[in-house]
């Protein structure tokens, strides 16, 4: 016959396994957290990368969607254009074909904008952009070789129009082989 002996755990002993279990409590504490916070700022990252590439097609989608807007109309007819705003843009601003590609062939150095410098620096240096995009920075969608603008209203500037309830209002007005934009918003200049 077998004796089995128990042996009875003092105090000291009971002091020992709950510094044991309370050094293991805090471990799983401490890990815990590491996972929580690692999968928070995994997951932000995750989001902010999805809007951004949202973002990013919006812009290419409204880049298109301008191209293909404003194209010969017939001499003297109107059209209407209601254009998405992308992600945070704003403005959208019109240079006229004639002050990028002067009759000289020389940079339109009287050309100015006030609001967006960085349009007045590309108009002068030639470069061939007048369709922009303004929101947190101003960005060139293209040059579209039909537009013109009201030369007594806009001359030497650009013609900004305002995104009023997240679409640009715009008028197109057929003149010849060429498009003359207008603002249709209530509060643009």
């Amino acid at each position: 016959m077998s004796v089995i002996i128990k042996k009875c755990l003092t105090f000291d002993d009971l002091k020992m396994i709950a510094k044991r279990s309370q050094a293991q409590q805090a471990f799983v504490y401490i890990f815990s957290l590491l996972v929580i916070g690692a999968l928070v700022v995994f997951g932000f990252q995750s989001i902010r990368s999805i809007l951004n590439r949202g973002c990013e097609a919006e812009f290419i989608t409204f880049k298109k969607d301008v191209e293909s807007a404003i194209v010969p109309l017939g001499d003297g007819s109107y059209q209407k254009v209601l254009l998405g705003a992308p992600c945070n843009a704003h403005t959208i601003c019109f240079v006229d074909r004639g002050d990028i590609n002067t009759a000289d062939g020389n940079p339109n150095t009287a050309f100015d904008s006030v609001d967006y410098p960085q349009i007045a620096n590309s108009v002068k240096v030639m470069v061939q952009n007048n369709v922009f995009v303004v929101g947190e920075t101003v960005e060139p969608i293209g040059y579209n070789d039909y537009i013109i603008l009201d030369e007594t209203e806009y001359n030497d500037r650009p013609l900004c129009i305002d995104a009023s309830f997240g679409r640009f209002e715009l008028g197109l007005r057929g003149r010849g082989r060429n498009v003359q934009v207008e603002s249709l918003a209530p509060d643009s200049p």
